[in-house]
């Protein structure tokens, strides 16, 4: 893990809550979900403090992947607590691992980890944790107690609405992270500040660049193989269309890369060639574009609304330079799932004429984990059956992404009842996530004909191990 590569590398397996209580289900067997620990306590209510909710309502999921012994992941959830309202600083979180049985119970977590620090071997040495009484940035041990080193007194925002975030590892122990400003309640704004902490040394940057003031789901960086992108203020304190860059060692703060005008810029990824964005007017007009990394004056415009409310939305790239993106007419008529390549050539529809949307994506088992995006291996566009309102009866079709051509295996049928189905892997074999009024998972092999299972029948809070 030294230089980011990991290799061998597929989905392990998901989690989630069902029951009240926590289970994984492996990723390369059958459906068998297993217990985790044993707490029984976890219910399925909204959380919003009204009478038909609970304290022990789920909030909050997360994992920590360990890429060194799986099994030693971090599973985190959270709960309403006492005033039966999530998202606040009332809710009550616990953690326990993947390899937790039904004897051992789940540990309270009054601190939540910023970012998980790593051996060379992808072990999980440390966490990085911003302290709640006194708001300093501390490297805790794996298992959160003690404190072996406090790398900044700050004191940084930590409160429920307004954590730090964990960007991206730019090596095993050097993050990224997005330090916000307070914020008392939702919706909160994502403005703050890019810094690089280093656990090896126990040392934290200064600013190097400040982001858009923008609401979270907004807020976008990505990490080239020499600079950090992000949408972010430029000089003048401009946010509007500005994408900043600074060299991934942190040494100096961020420039402007590019200027897309009055838009709004919502995402960000990287080609070999390019960076991609897309953006919207604010007047209901979408557009996507790639600049080249050499030179962010130059703009090519891939793909765009041809009706003021129909939006676009990227779902990943290739190492080809294919942008697979899904375009929603404002009509509410068929979905349309599309790519193109970033230098504006090769432009494929596919699901004509009933529609279609891009429903599931491999990454390779080979990826660098210290960039960003990994390119992708396979996508699985889901067709759909004529006459169809939802994705039920949709034909899941695999889609090799070096090229953007179907390559024939067919994953089977999205069963009725079925309102969408969505999932991402590491490798062909990846559990995703589905809606038929409950988030439910299935199995899939994207190697594998006829390989959609489902796994669960009424599942709440799933997250994935790799």
């Amino acid at each position: 893990m030294t230089t980011g590569v990991v290799s061998n590398t597929h989905t392990y397996a998901a989690v989630f809550a069902a029951n009240g209580r926590l289970w994984k289900q492996y990723a390369d067997q059958a459906p068998a979900p297993v217990q985790i620990s044993n707490v029984t306590s976890i219910s399925s209510g909204l959380g919003d403090g009204s009478v038909s909710a609970s304290a022990t309502d789920l909030c909050y999921m997360n994992t920590v992947p360990d890429f060194g012994v799986p099994e030693n992941s971090v599973v985190i959830y959270g709960q309403a607590g006492a005033n039966r309202n999530c998202g606040d600083a009332d809710d009550v979180y616990s953690w326990t691992r993947l390899s937790a049985n039904t004897s051992t119970p789940p540990t309270a977590l009054t601190n939540l980890p910023v970012a998980p620090v790593y051996n060379n071997a992808g072990a999980i040495t440390n966490f990085l944790v911003i302290n709640s009484a006194t708001g300093a940035l501390e490297k805790r041990d794996a298992s959160f107690s003690s404190v072996s080193a406090t790398i900044s007194a700050g004191p940084f925002p930590v409160t429920s609405n307004d954590k730090a975030i964990w960007l991206q590892h730019l090596s095993p122990t050097r993050i990224l992270l997005h330090l916000p400003p307070p914020c008392s309640s939702l919706p909160c704004s994502i403005g703050g500040e890019l810094r690089i902490v280093d656990a090896g040394t126990n040392t934290i940057t200064g600013v190097l660049g400040t982001t858009a003031n923008r609401a979270m789901w907004q807020f976008n960086y990505i990490n080239g193989p020499f600079n950090v992108y992000f949408v972010g203020n430029d000089a003048a304190g401009t946010s509007v269309g500005s994408i900043q860059m600074f060299p991934i060692d942190g040494l100096a703060t961020a420039t402007t890369f590019h200027n897309g005008g009055a838009v709004r810029i919502t995402s960000l990824y990287l080609t070999t060639n390019s960076v991609v964005y897309e953006a919207n007017d604010g007047a209901g007009s979408f557009a996507i574009s790639s600049v080249p990394k050499t030179n962010g004056a130059t703009k090519l415009t891939l793909a765009s609304s041809t009706a003021v409310g129909e939006s676009l939305g990227v779902y990943g790239v290739s190492s080809t330079g294919y942008v697979y993106f899904d375009r929603f007419p404002a009509n509410f008529s068929a979905n349309r799932a599309e790519a193109v390549r970033d230098d504006n050539s090769g432009h494929v529809v596919y699901g004509t004429p009933n529609g279609a949307e891009w429903s599931g994506l491999n990454f390779p088992t080979t990826w660098n984990y210290f960039n960003t995006y990994s390119f992708l291996d396979k996508l699985v566009v889901a067709e759909y059956a004529p006459m169809a309102t939802d994705s039920a009866g949709a034909t899941l079709s695999v889609v090799d992404a070096g090229t953007a051509a179907k390559n024939g295996i067919v994953v089977g049928t999205v069963p009725a009842g079925i309102q969408f189905l969505y999932g991402f892997s590491v490798g062909t074999r990846g559990l995703w996530s589905a809606y038929d009024g409950d988030m439910e998972i299935f199995y899939v092999d994207t190697a594998v004909a006829g390989s959609l299972t489902r796994v669960t029948t009424d599942s709440v809070g799933q997250q994935l191990v790799y």
